[in-house]
Parts: structure tokens; C-alpha cells; sequence
């Protein structure tokens, strides 16, 4: 698979609205050509926001809405879908955004190859129902105490009815999907949140 990686800063946060805010001052100034906002209001979550920018932005910039956690990373856009409704508000549909740890016999470098060159297009074949599909690599953790997550997965689907009836192909491709997780990722250690998606700036 050959998917032009795009630098950016992950930001984890606690506080969706700030994010949210933060998201359009950036936006309104013109100089982001990467930036996506996920916001979940349960506060039960191991994170209620995530903020993906360009890397051209300052960290210091980000770090306010980074509470949790602040990354630098390359993501990969495996699998997308035109914008075709008004940048900064609610994208349609629910995205599952999964904080993924390495299998401990991997290194950093072994489990994103393995990602990006064998899970990436397991999940465009068997994940029917996925309309959008980012592998967010963590490079390193500039800031926080948080999870110390290898990688970020956002997956979007167009509808609630889409994820839960459409997110396998069918049993063989579920077990396929299951049994690669399981190969590269610490499964224990796995962390999903059902999120809703603003895209302010789309880089491709």
C-alpha cells in the first residue's frame, strides 16, 4: 500500500469545547492544511477529544487542549471519502478512534510496518461498512502523562446502523481482522471511543 504520509501533531485532551474552539481559531487563520477534531461527550472516556494538525503548528500552540496527552505523528489516509458538507461542523455519521499499543514482541518501527503494509488493507477488504480510514503513527510524546499509545486508528462509518450491521464482511473476514489485531497490537491494553468527526482543514 502506498499512502503519502502527513506530519501532524495529535493532541489528547479532556475538554471537547476547548478543542472545538481551538480547532476554528486555527482554522481561520489559514496557514492549517491538516486539521480533524473528534469529540465524545461521554466523560467516562479515556479521552473526550482528539485534535490532528499539521506539524507545521507550534506545539505550544496545541498544548492547552493536550491535557492528556500531546504526540507527534505521521498518519497514513488509507481509505477517504470527499468533504462535501461545510468544513467545521459535525461530519456525517460516528467514527470509532482506537488507541492501539504494540505487541510487546514488536518494536515501534516493526508494528507500524506491519500496520500499514498488512492491517491497513485488511480493514479496506473486510471493514465493509468504513467510509474513512486514518492510521495515525505516534512518533514521539512531547507532552502529558497519559496513555502511551504506538498508534491512533480513526475509523469513520456513515451511519450508527453501518458500524454496528456493516463492520465486518461476515464471520471469515471478523476472524481475519481479530486474529492480525492480534499479531501486532496488545489487544488488553486497547482503548475504543465512538466519537463525532469535524474536519476544518483536509489535507488530501
Amino acid at each position: 500500500m502506498d499512502v503519502a504520509p502527513v506530519d501532524a501533531l495529535v493532541a489528547l485532551g479532556r475538554d471537547p469545547t476547548a478543542a472545538l474552539a481551538l480547532a476554528g481559531r486555527l482554522a481561520a487563520d489559514g496557514t492549517c492544511r491538516h486539521l480533524v477534531v473528534h469529540v465524545s461527550d461521554d466523560p467516562g472516556q479515556p479521552y473526550a477529544s482528539v485534535l490532528r494538525v499539521d506539524a507545521g503548528t507550534s506545539p505550544a500552540t496545541v498544548r492547552p487542549v493536550a491535557d492528556i496527552a500531546l504526540f507527534r505523528a505521521h498518519e497514513r489516509h488509507v481509505k477517504g471519502r470527499a468533504v462535501v458538507w461545510p468544513l467545521g461542523t459535525a461530519s456525517p455519521g460516528i467514527a470509532c478512534v482506537y488507541g492501539t499499543r504494540r505487541h510487546p514482541s514488536l518494536d515501534r518501527a516493526a508494528y507500524d510496518a506491519h500496520w500499514r503494509d498488512v492491517h491497513g488493507p485488511l480493514a479496506v477488504r473486510h471493514h465493509i461498512g468504513m467510509c474513512d480510514y486514518w492510521q495515525c503513527a505516534i512518533d514521539e510524546r512531547l507532552s502529558g502523562d497519559g496513555p502511551d499509545y504506538d498508534g491512533i486508528a480513526v475509523v469513520q462509518f456513515p451511519s450508527p446502523e453501518d458500524l454496528a450491521e456493516r463492520f465486518f464482511d461476515g464471520p471469515e473476514g471478523r476472524d481475519a481482522i481479530q486474529r492480525d489485531a492480534a499479531s501486532f497490537t496488545d489487544l488488553a491494553t486497547l482503548d475504543r471511543v465512538l466519537m463525532t468527526e469535524y474536519v476544518f482543514c483536509a489535507a488530501d
